[in-house]
């Protein structure tokens, strides 16, 4: 089954869908990579996103860390399962 088909699937069930980006996005999150040294990495393969949408997950990302260093990391949450 195709990535797309097998997306509308899922969420036709009412399943939450995360792709590739959306995973490495909440792992940047929780501080568990770097996002702009993986996507970095993540360009020099086969893996096809469109720039734009790594562009706009850095973006998001430089202003979530700015804002981290602006406010301090005290409000950062992360649960361990």
């Amino acid at each position: 089954m195709d990535d797309r088909r097998a997306r509308r699937e899922a969420e036709s069930r009412g399943l939450f869908v995360a792709g590739t980006v959306g995973v490495l996005e909440a792992a940047a999150k929780r501080e568990l990579l770097s996002l702009p040294d993986v996507a970095a990495k993540l360009r020099q393969t086969n893996f096809h996103v469109a720039d734009r949408v790594l562009e706009r997950v850095l973006q998001e990302d430089a202003r979530r860390r700015a804002a981290g260093q602006q406010h301090g990391d005290d409000d950062i949450q992360c649960s361990a399962h």
